[in-house]
C-alpha cells in the first residue's frame, strides 16, 4: 500500500514538469500556400474551431517578412462575446510577447456570431514561439491553453518563416 502512495504522490509531483516538456514535434505540421500570381508564401497554424470557442491563429506571410500575425477568432452563441472588451494576451513559457493593439471584427454567420481579434507580433517577439513550450492567450478575462499540437504548429511556422527569412534574396518570391 505505501508503494502505491509513494508511487502516486511521484506521479503527482511530476505533473507540473511533464507539462512544460517540449512537446514532440515534427516538420511540416503547419499549413503553407503559395499565391500562384504574386509568388506569396502564407504560412499557418491549422485551426479546428468549435462552436463557443476562441482558437488561437499564427500566420506569417513572405510579403510582410517582418511579423507574425496572431489571431483569436471564435463563435459565440446568439451575441457577440468580446465586443465591448478588446483586450487580448499571449505568453510564451509564461512570458508575456509584445504585440500591437488587436484590432476587433465581427460578423454574423449561420445564426452564430464570428468573432476575431489580431494583432501584429514583431519578429524578434515571435521568434520566441519557435522554442515554446506553452502557449497560453486571455482574451480579456478569459484565459485560454493552446494545446501541445498547436504549439507544435506554431514552431513549425516560425521555423520555416526564419529558414525563408535567412533565404537568399535571389531565392525569394518576387513581390
Amino acid at each position: 500500500m505505501s508503494r502505491v502512495v509513494f508511487a502516486l504522490a511521484l506521479i503527482l509531483t511530476s505533473l507540473p514538469v511533464l507539462a512544460e516538456e517540449n512537446p514532440s514535434c515534427h516538420k511540416g505540421q503547419s499549413l503553407r500556400e503559395e499565391d500562384k500570381v504574386t509568388g506569396v508564401v502564407v504560412l499557418k497554424t491549422r485551426i479546428a474551431p468549435e462552436p463557443d470557442t476562441f482558437y488561437p491563429l499564427f500566420i506569417w506571410t513572405s510579403d510582410d517578412s517582418g511579423s507574425v500575425l496572431f489571431t483569436v477568432l471564435g463563435n459565440s452563441s446568439k451575441r457577440a462575446r468580446y465586443a465591448s472588451c478588446n483586450s487580448m494576451t499571449l505568453t510564451v513559457d509564461g512570458r508575456a510577447v509584445v504585440m500591437s493593439k488587436p484590432k476587433y471584427q465581427q460578423e454574423p454567420s449561420h445564426g452564430k456570431t464570428v468573432e476575431y481579434l489580431t494583432a501584429d507580433i514583431a519578429w524578434p517577439e515571435a521568434a520566441r514561439i519557435a522554442a515554446a513550450k506553452t502557449l497560453r492567450y486571455k482574451v480579456c478575462n478569459d484565459e485560454f491553453h493552446a494545446t501541445p499540437e498547436l504549439v507544435c504548429q506554431a514552431r513549425d511556422v516560425i521555423e520555416a518563416a526564419a529558414a525563408m527569412r535567412a533565404a537568399p534574396a535571389a531565392k525569394r518570391p518576387a513581390h
